[in-house]
């Protein structure tokens, strides 16, 4: 006997994109944080905030505070953006999250700049898009306003890019 079960495409008022599917879930205090295929949606004043999972650059879990904390990948020179969610049991939510910034990685390679300083380059796909996401993550103390800094980078970039593509 077969068991049928219907695909949810909606959560807590969260409205998705044609044929995008809800993957994992988790309530709190501030709403429902959504995992979709792709990508996370987190509650905010005004409603839910999309993000990509090729921005999305890490997620942990505080079971003791049940804080689920999802950090967004910037432009160089740019803090990362940080949601502090208070959610109920959001272990199958963390394992999905994980799951999809894995899956979202194509190439990600430290490459020193100046002295102990240096960048992370990653190649990220972009679901539904050709092509790829570059991102680059400037380690605290490397001044990316010096020319010769920018220079380095870009070849560095460059670099990591022509072992992809």
């Amino acid at each position: 006997m077969a068991v049928f079960h219907r695909r949810r495409t909606q959560i807590d008022g969260v409205v998705l994109d044609a044929g995008e599917r809800i993957l994992a879930s988790a309530s709190g205090d501030t709403g429902t944080v959504v995992a979709t295929d792709k990508r996370l949606l987190v509650p905010g004043s005004g409603g839910h905030h999309g993000i990509g999972w090729e921005s999305v650059d890490r997620a942990t879990w505080d079971g003791d505070d049940q804080l689920l904390t999802i950090t967004q990948s910037a432009p160089p020179g740019f803090s990362p953006r940080q949601h502090r969610l208070r959610v109920e049991d959001a272990a199958q939510l963390l394992d999905v999250v994980r799951e999809q910034v894995t899956a979202s990685m194509v190439i990600s390679r430290y490459v020193l700049i100046e002295g102990t300083h240096g960048v992370r380059i990653s190649g990220r796909r972009q679901p539904g898009r050709a092509g790829l996401m570059w991102v680059v993550a400037v380690d605290k103390g490397l001044s990316i306003d010096a020319p010769s800094v920018r220079r380095q980078i870009e070849a560095a970039v460059a670099s990591v890019r022509a072992e992809v593509e």
